[in-house]
């Protein structure tokens, strides 16, 4: 990320397929559905720009969210 973390590319990865959600699946077989999922920690020590790289990847859908609701 450009924002001066060096906690890497995992949280905008995370946050994307969270995005999914339960929408898209796989039908791996009859009667079997595997719906997406990926694990993420971030582990760094204290004040390694852990919160605003989090925030960073968030943003957006946080702010699609908030036109969400306002819709709702």
């Amino acid at each position: 990320m450009r924002n001066g973390s060096s906690c890497g590319p995992l949280a905008p990865l995370a946050e994307g397929v969270a995005s999914i959600g339960n929408q898209q699946y796989v039908e791996l077989k009859r009667g079997f559905i595997q719906y997406p999922q990926i694990w993420v920690v971030t582990v760094a020590p204290p004040g390694a720009a852990k919160s605003p790289t989090d925030d960073a990847a968030r943003g957006p859908l946080d702010e699609l969210q908030a036109i969400a609701m306002s819709v709702y």
